[in-house]
């Protein structure tokens, strides 16, 4: 049988701290509850967790969350924020990214390869395997000014923005993945969310992508974010959408709950309607990564031990609507970003 967590331990009572109301918009209106959510991907504890989701927004919640204090024991095995050992195997990888990104984005952003436009279509048939970092289209379409990431880890979309000309300063909690990103040069700046409260007004572009899911108080980082954007400026953000047809279809499966660092998960109308409050132009934008070979392939692990009953799936098709994860481009002007 195989061994899915590291182990048995259950969270003790006074690690955790009741949620009682909505993070993004106080209510207390449970509509819906879902229970026995594991750590499936990450395997740190066998402990089970319960979303509830909110009747008002439709954002979910943990029901009881780990207390600030002992959060940390849950990314003890998260993946690492570097991009690697520098080595050639790293280098070419990271010279065949840029070449797609230069192609697909006509802009020239180095190291690449160099390859002639006249073979770009190679480079199209790659967007189905390697990945484009949400905002680098907005970083490329701008004029280079200021621009702040929330969350920046080692800070691999800092790197491709200096490239481009931009001014880039970054915001990251993990000491380890500050200390990585300032050894590169990188202008990064220890601490958590909250110290976006010194950056009002600053910055032309501010991206924060998967960061909302994992702070405690979502509803007051939407706000800095939002305070942090300079006049005429953009807000780039991304998440995982409560709102989800592959979350109706995976059950306690899904990807983006991912317990218990997920401590909530917004609704993709919320956040637009949030957004709207404060910017003349919020565009969602299509996501480029689909989400459900990543649940198909912790489907089949879990399926290994036995020890899961999956009826009510086997005979369920997969939607084909790829709304799993969920982007706004805000601005105070027109912005064109696919």
């Amino acid at each position: 049988m195989t061994v899915l967590f590291q182990s048995d331990e259950l969270w003790p009572p006074h690690e955790l701290e009741a949620v009682v109301a909505c993070p993004f918009c106080q209510s207390s209106d449970v509509a819906v509850t879902q229970y026995d959510v594991k750590d499936w991907f990450y395997r740190t504890s066998a402990q089970s967790w319960a979303y509830h989701e909110c009747a008002h927004c439709h954002s979910l919640y943990l029901d009881q969350k780990p207390a600030s204090a002992f959060l940390a024991k849950a990314y003890s095995n998260y993946y690492t924020h570097g991009e690697g050992t520098a080595n050639w195997r790293e280098d070419l990888k990271m010279r065949i990214r840029n070449e797609c990104y230069s192609h697909w984005l006509s802009v020239d952003i180095r190291p690449r390869l160099h390859v002639p436009r006249l073979f770009s279509s190679i480079f199209e048939r790659a967007k189905d395997r390697i990945e484009q970092p949400f905002g680098l289209d907005v970083i490329c379409s701008r004029v280079p000014g200021k621009l702040l990431d929330v969350g920046c880890g080692s800070g691999r979309i800092m790197h491709l923005a200096k490239n481009l000309g931009w001014d880039a300063t970054g915001l990251e909690i993990d000491p380890d993945a500050v200390a990585a990103a300032r050894l590169t040069g990188l202008n990064v700046v220890e601490g958590d969310y909250r110290a976006l409260a010194s950056f009002e007004n600053k910055y032309d572009l501010v991206i924060c992508s998967h960061v909302i899911e994992h702070v405690d108080q979502p509803q007051m980082l939407l706000d800095l974010l939002t305070s942090s954007v300079a006049e005429g400026g953009v807000l780039a953000i991304a998440f995982p959408n409560a709102e989800s047809l592959l979350r109706k279809h995976y059950r306690k499966f899904w990807r983006g709950f991912e317990a218990p660092r997920h401590l909530s998960v917004p609704a993709a109308s919320w956040i637009q309607k949030s957004m709207q409050s404060h910017f003349r132009h919020v565009q969602q934008v299509k996501m480029k990564f689909d989400t459900r070979n990543v649940s198909e392939e912790l489907l089949a692990s879990v399926r290994n031990d036995g020890t899961e009953d999956f009826t009510w799936l086997d005979d369920a098709p997969i939607p084909e609507n790829n709304d799993d994860l969920a982007g706004f481009i805000c601005s105070s002007s027109a912005i064109h970003a696919s």
